[in-house]
């Protein structure tokens, strides 16, 4: 999409369109002035290739957004009047489709608005701070966490301290005007767990933030109970534990370790968990991707280390976190091609109970590089996928230089969109935040210059 020379090795992908710079620092700002900050968060899409961000101007921090071809347009700012008074700082806006965007300000509501080519209505407040929180007798809605919002069309979760004599975390829906409680701390949890103790409990494979992951009626989301964390589903309104530490696993086994974020399609819910044989004075555990094909399915293991793939060698060992699109599940992993082999990092895609890899370290690019490792620089980062597409940070190699890129694999085919380059112009250094839906990706990079700067862009995948 973009071309990046690497020391005379050049990374084209034919018949792409152009990356398009949507907003960077130091440069002039629709709301005045230039944009001071843009800020480290999810960089956001919607259907039609609108990106929602961060960023601040001369007029304070607020939420953006680019429809394609379009400049940066602001979403909200501090000094725009809202249902609650004036004075908010807007953050973190998710974008909904049909010009719809939700998003958290200072007072840690939750507001959206509609916004055309040229301008954005006045915002609605859907919930915020003193509203009766649901179905908690007595209780009303405190600040709402930041990063925990996730969502779009007509729903929305998020997690909030209650105030009222208890004080509680709890995770509330939106959908269509009405708030619904999904699960709240003191409560008991499905299954032999015990009540919910914390909605915040942090992840422990891959490097995100614990956050609700959402598609159509379905929620799922990592906890802490009284007997250890899990992973729990609400599915049109029905709560039930999918796994949990020390509970019951597939093939006889228990829970034991970590689990990751989960991904949610639909009805289907697939996470990262380790798993070990439940008999006394034994240690073989093995991480496996599990899958929860729907209500009332059976949890399935559907890869784990020390499985076979066809013609390829063994997983050496499960690490990142699953990313669900459509039927098919991608993640990355280890492999050995030889028992006494030195294993190589993989991405691997599950569909129609058949496992692929799709590219591993040292596989060639367009121009002669090779990928080197997944990730970014200190850590293996996360991919984002959408239908066939998936998309993920890798380190490239000619040999002789080291460097980073942004890579689209689809069908065994390798889409280089940027490679990191200070000769280049733009030099990208860091890929920080990308979101990938359908055709479209959108992402937060990092620049070669002096001072360093940010700057969010879209890139149009081919066909």
């Amino acid at each position: 999409v973009l071309r990046g020379d690497l020391e005379g090795h050049s990374f084209r992908a034919a018949g792409a369109s152009a990356v398009e710079l949507i907003a960077r620092q130091n440069d002039p700002c629709s709301a005045g002035g230039t944009f001071e900050v843009i800020n480290d968060a999810d960089v956001s899409l919607d259907p039609a290739g609108t990106v929602g961000f961060d960023g601040a101007c001369a007029r304070g921090q607020g939420a953006f957004s680019s429809e394609r071809g379009q400049p940066a347009l602001p979403i909200a700012l501090p000094e725009d009047a809202t249902p609650l008074g004036a004075g908010f700082s807007f953050r973190q806006p998710s974008l909904a489709g049909s010009g719809k965007v939700a998003f958290l300000g200072t007072r840690r509501a939750l507001h959206e608005l509609r916004c055309e080519t040229t301008r954005c209505a006045e915002p609605t407040t859907l919930a915020g701070p003193l509203d009766p929180a649901p179905d908690l007798s007595g209780d009303r809605l405190g600040d709402l966490i930041e990063g925990t919002i996730a969502g779009g069309r007509d729903r929305f979760v998020f997690v909030t301290k209650t105030l009222g004599a208890d004080r509680r975390e709890a995770l509330v829906e939106w959908r269509r005007g009405v708030l619904r409680k999904v699960a709240a701390q003191g409560e008991e949890a499905p299954g032999e767990g015990g009540t919910f103790t914390s909605l915040q409990f942090p992840t422990f494979i891959g490097s995100e933030q614990n956050r609700p992951a959402v598609s159509g009626s379905t929620t799922a989301f990592l906890a802490r109970v009284q007997r250890g964390w899990g992973i729990f589903a609400n599915r049109k309104g029905t709560l039930a534990e999918l796994a949990r530490w020390l509970g019951p696993a597939p093939d006889n086994r228990v829970f034991a370790g970590s689990f990751s974020n989960p991904s949610v399609w639909r009805d289907r819910v697939a996470f990262v968990a380790d798993s070990c044989v439940a008999e006394p004075n034994t240690d073989l555990c093995s991480r496996c991707v599990f899958l929860s094909r729907g209500a009332g399915a059976a949890l399935e293991p559907v890869a784990c280390s020390g499985d076979e793939v066809p013609g390829v060698g063994r997983l050496d060992a499960v690490v990142s976190a699953p990313a669900l699109a459509g039927r098919r599940v991608f993640f990355w992993a280890s492999m050995k091609e030889q028992p006494d082999a030195r294993p190589s990092w993989c991405l691997l895609e599950l569909a129609g109970g058949r496992l692929t890899v799709i590219a591993r370290t040292h596989d060639p690019l367009p121009g002669g590089a090779t990928v080197e490792k997944f990730g970014g620089a200190s850590d293996l980062g996360s991919l984002v996928a959408s239908g066939t597409r998936v998309a993920l940070q890798t380190g490239l190699s000619n040999g002789q230089d080291e460097t980073t890129g942004l890579l689209v694999f689809r069908h065994g085919e390798i889409i280089p969109i940027v490679a990191n380059d200070p000769t280049a112009s733009p030099a990208f250094e860091a890929f920080t935040a990308y979101s990938l839906l359908s055709r479209t990706l959108a992402f937060r990079a990092e620049l070669y210059s002096s001072p360093r700067r940010v700057a969010i862009f879209r890139a149009a995948l081919p066909p």
